[in-house]
């Protein structure tokens, strides 16, 4: 049966050459549609419509997921990186050139190829693994089970962006992740406990997540979403992330991302900004010191730490 994918604001239909057939195309017709482009070949005997727009490199995944699970058969679930993709959460600075699949099995066994990643293992039984499905009906692996898997083999800014939005986004319970890192075992768990210790549901962007990476790695604590108040009143602030050095009053780090000014609804961009201006000279009045933050800041880590710390050794 095709799979129906909904995405940048258009509909990405997977199906197989039986499902063409079935609906009386013809092999010169799929000739035809692949010739004029509005359909592609995924693999042999897959295909998928295409969109008028360009895909992001998570939709072009899920587009070769979907794929992929119609040629597997039954009992294939996406896993690791590919189930994370399926449900919505961040992939950051992983490869997503392979595919990531698993299914129920009672011993354990790994086949990988330049395409894909193949795990047989037990699922029923253990709640993080249990098989569950994704909002465009993908069937995955429990997001516990495909996180920690994840974990205990991606870089730790990659493995913390996707864990602070699982979390974020209600996948899953802070000390439930811990509970499983605490458990594991084998190549990886120590890694993955890391991760589990590090993440945190309070961070509500990709963009945020890296930036608490880099303040640790810089050997500094950093808070999110700090709640700030005037005295002993009503919250005027919630900080993105709160840089807190001994001997210091500290530093608030406002990480600006693309849509922050870009999706603003009722006023103008410049209102947002004058907005932003007179939140920034509040918070200096009160003794604290902001420093914002962009995509294009957090290309260029060294130069970043760099400027992080003038910033904590500046007066204001």
């Amino acid at each position: 049966m095709p799979t129906r994918l909904s995405i940048r604001g258009g509909e990405v239909v997977v199906f197989t050459r039986g499902d063409a057939e079935a609906r009386g195309y013809s092999r010169r017709a799929r000739e035809n549609f692949l010739a004029s482009g509005k359909w592609r070949r995924l693999r042999r005997g897959v295909y998928a419509t295409v969109p008028q727009g360009r895909l992001f490199r998570e939709e072009e995944h899920l587009v070769h997921l979907a794929g992929a699970l119609l040629l597997a058969g039954k009992g294939w679930h996406a896993s690791s990186w590919s189930a994370l993709v399926a449900h919505g959460v961040p992939v950051y600075a992983h490869s997503l050139g392979r595919i990531h699949l698993t299914r129920d099995a009672e011993a354990y066994s790994h086949r990988a190829s330049t395409s894909a990643v193949r795990i047989e293992r037990p699922l029923h039984g253990e709640e993080m693994w249990s098989p569950t499905v994704s909002r465009w009906g993908i069937p995955t692996v429990g997001v516990s089970g495909a996180l920690c898997d994840f974990a205990r083999t991606a870089r730790f800014v990659s493995a913390v962006t996707a864990a602070d939005n699982a979390l974020h986004k209600g996948f899953l319970r802070a000390e439930e992740f811990r509970q499983f890192a605490r458990l594991a075992s084998g190549r990886g768990a120590g890694r993955l406990r890391k991760v589990a210790e590090f993440s945190d549901g309070r961070v509500e962007s990709p963009g945020e997540s890296r930036l608490r990476v880099l303040v640790r790695e810089m050997g500094f604590r950093g808070t999110p979403q700090l709640s700030i108040r005037d005295g002993d009143g009503p919250e005027i602030y919630r900080a993105d992330l709160f840089v807190e050095v001994p001997g210091s009053r500290g530093l608030i780090l406002e990480y600006d991302g693309r849509q922050k000014f870009s999706n603003v609804r009722g006023s103008s961009q410049w209102t947002e900004f004058e907005r932003q201006a007179s939140r920034d000279r509040g918070l200096a009045a009160r003794g604290y010191r902001v420093m914002h933050v962009t995509a294009q800041d957090l290309a260029d880590p060294a130069l970043l730490k760099s400027e992080i710390r003038t910033r904590l050794q500046s007066p204001v």
